[in-house]
């Protein structure tokens, strides 16, 4: 028997094997702990064949319990630490067994591989867990890189805890003020000046913003840096209509120009270094960041202005045309704007009385 768990709205589900969610719900399984290796960072490890639950342990059944208000409580016990912060491949080392990286400590990685990387500040904790339960579902071997935005304390320590990732803390002392996220989120300028800095050290990265959700495996995202050695993806929105005026002067573009040109989503980018446009393109894209005239301008705000998007577009635009012109639409099966997630621990009750839980044949 499977339960479905819906995460968000968009219908994604993950499926939790029965076996697996009776072992959370009794907590009656000991197993031992596994010996720590010299592995740079939190290793999960898969339990040998001979590992057995013994059946006897698991007979508290799915009608036993889906109705009582017992187990209402203890999902808003348990499920925090666990079921709604993760997602549940068969064969993972229970959260207990899996010892946490330290803060800023980095995991071991292929640097020809596909790095993941993402950020989020307190306010979209509850969004940047969902997308990391379906990277962990859909990509378990891909390295993720997190950015601490505005993170607390006891958000970083669940993040090591519950996530394989690596986590980094943006200095945002060491930039402009208008990278400080008191101004329009910083302007967004942080997202293309630690992406270039990731891609100068790791060939293949590839950003997804924290409201994104996977709902597939990232193959065809590879084919496209294999093909174009950039993933860019359009959408429905004219770069005249979103872009302040002083963006246009001061990179040195005329608005005209630019009438029909259609945005490019900043969201969900993946950069390959070893291939000279893509070069250009973040390149390019994070020296004009650092330059508030030219992503923040005093005219700017979320009226007229999508600030790293709009700075991306005419990026690709103005210095890649034939590129940008031959955009294709690419089957990354990536959600976004999943932001209606739970942020915040104080709503987590809302959050389970919304969460559908139906038995799946």
């Amino acid at each position: 028997m499977k339960l479905t768990e819906t995460i968000d709205y968009e219908n994604q589900t993950c499926l939790l094997d029965q076996t697996e969610e009776n072992k959370i719900i009794q907590q009656q399984v000991s197993l031992p702990p596994i010996t720590p290796t010299s592995f740079s960072g939190r290793k999960v490890t898969k339990h040998g064949e001979d590992t057995k639950i013994p059946q006897d342990q698991l007979k508290i059944l799915w009608n036993d319990y889906k109705n009582s208000a017992a187990w209402r409580k203890l999902q808003e016990k348990l499920l925090w630490k666990d079921y709604v912060e993760r997602c549940t491949p068969e064969k993972l080392v229970p959260l207990k067994y899996a010892p946490p990286i330290k803060a800023e400590q980095l995991r071991e990685r292929d640097k020809n591989s596909l790095l993941l990387l993402t950020g989020a500040s307190s306010n979209h904790y509850m969004c940047l867990r969902q997308l990391l339960r379906s990277i962990q579902k859909h990509e378990p071997k891909t390295s993720v890189v997190v950015y601490d935005l505005g993170l607390d304390a006891n958000e970083r320590e669940e993040l090591l805890k519950v996530h394989n990732v690596s986590l980094k803390t943006f200095p945002f002392s060491s930039y402009p003020e208008h990278f400080n996220m008191n101004h329009y989120n910083g302007s967004y300028a942080w997202k293309p000046t630690l992406i270039c800095n990731e891609n100068k050290t790791h060939r293949k990265v590839m950003w997804l913003d924290a409201g994104d959700v996977l709902t597939k495996n990232l193959d065809d995202v590879r084919k496209a840096l294999k093909k174009n050695g950039v993933m860019i993806t359009q959408v429905d929105k004219l770069v005249s209509k979103w872009t302040a005026d002083k963006t246009f002067i001061n990179l040195g573009l005329n608005r005209s120009n630019f009438e029909t040109t259609r945005m490019v989503r900043a969201g969900i980018v993946a950069f390959d270094r070893e291939n000279s446009k893509s070069n250009s393109i973040i390149d390019s894209w994070a020296k004009a960041a650092f330059d508030r005239n030219c992503i923040s301008p005093d005219d700017a705000s979320l009226l007229n202005h999508r600030f790293d998007m709009s700075l991306l577009t005419l990026t690709v635009a103005s210095k890649h045309p034939t590129h940008f012109n031959n955009l294709e639409v690419i089957n990354h099966g990536i959600t976004v704007h999943n932001d209606n997630i739970t942020q915040s621990k104080s709503r987590f009750k809302d959050f389970l009385k919304n969460t559908e839980l139906t038995k799946k044949a």
